[in-house]
């Protein structure tokens, strides 16, 4: 309405214009001059938002609308939904744990601070679910390992069973004495002791107890790491709580399994893997000889042993092929 002297309009009814965003001109200049100055408009656009002006001489304190009468429409931008149903299974883009359901139409990443509640209630499921999706998980789910895809949608028509348990942390009164002399730098918070006997070994007491030598020495710090002071008729823990190996003050607890029964791989092996192997574990992409350790509490040295195939850089892992994590060393008859 730049063209309209305000003090010649009568009294009455008009119809004024949508409003617009504007902008006054501080100096004359040509419209296809002045756009310049934005990036957001075409000299059509411009033209057809100021009817009235003069395109060759836009003139100095002339207001002119430099957005469409009425305001620029902002379309709503939603996340794609994600479908309720999945028909198919999902190929996950980062490792998962071991024991993670096999037909999962849908995964995700854990990132720092997840909790197993949180995710569960992202994705509508009940912990007992998430947790039966994903069995590499403990009771009380404080094993969510940071950069891993865990299950949170089924493939549609697979049945689990969710059901949660949760593991109580052992108070001290569940410790129990030493049945006999121990050696120092083994721990007192110990729920079973084993008395070495002539001809034992650590390995056979870690293929008796189903524990790890890193766990049998973090329990009784005295034994060295080739284990050549074991002491005939010394009582050494093989269950119990021990310092981490860090020295950091904080504690562990180690419970241990009985495995006496081998399985057969899951999958395509390479040559040099133990067939006396109690557990196996599939490589998946972005895996390395670490992530492996520390998914099992192992050392290189046997994960090595296990599958000698691989080399002490470990970098001839292949993915998708099975790789033994708890069994009979190959060619050593002894198991850890």
């Amino acid at each position: 309405m730049n063209s309209v002297a305000w003090n010649l309009i009568g009294a009455g009814t008009y119809c004024a214009p949508l409003s617009c965003q504007v902008a006054i001109v501080n100096h004359t200049i040509s419209a296809s001059e002045y756009i310049r100055f934005y990036d957001n408009m075409t000299l059509t656009q411009f033209l057809s938002w100021n009817t009235y002006i003069d395109s060759v001489n836009l003139q100095t304190g002339e207001v002119v609308c430099i957005g469409p009468p009425g305001g620029a429409y902002t379309p709503v931008l939603t996340a794609a939904a994600q479908p309720s149903v999945y028909t198919t299974t999902a190929t996950p883009a980062e490792p998962t744990p071991a024991g993670t359901i096999k037909n999962c139409g849908l995964y995700y990443e854990v990132i720092a601070d997840d909790e197993c509640n949180t995710i569960a209630l992202a994705y509508s499921l009940t912990s007992a679910q998430f947790m039966a999706m994903n069995p590499s998980l403990d009771g009380n789910c404080s094993n969510l390992q940071i950069g891993y895809d865990y299950c949170v949608a089924l493939v549609n028509g697979t049945t689990i069973t969710a059901t949660l348990t949760t593991t109580a942390t052992p108070t001290a009164t569940a410790y129990k004495p030493a049945p006999t002399q121990t050696v120092s730098g083994t721990t007192d918070e110990c729920y079973e002791w084993y008395i070495v006997q002539d001809s034992d070994t650590c390995k056979t007491i870690e293929v008796e107890f189903g524990i790890t030598l890193a766990v049998f020495r973090a329990l009784n710090t005295y034994i060295d790491a080739s284990c050549s002071n074991l002491w005939l008729s010394y009582a050494y823990c093989v269950s119990g709580v021990a310092e981490n190996a860090a020295g950091t003050g904080t504690t562990m607890t180690v419970t241990t399994t009985s495995t006496s029964t081998y399985v057969a791989a899951p999958t395509q092996t390479v040559s040099g893997s133990t067939a006396e192997c109690f557990e196996w574990y599939v490589v998946q992409s972005g895996d390395t000889c670490e992530t492996i350790e520390k998914l099992y509490g192992i050392t290189l040295a046997y994960f090595i042993s296990l599958n000698t195939y691989v080399n002490s850089g470990c970098s001839n892992i292949w993915p998708q092929y099975a790789y033994c994590v708890s069994g009979v060393a190959d060619g050593t008859g002894t198991a850890s």
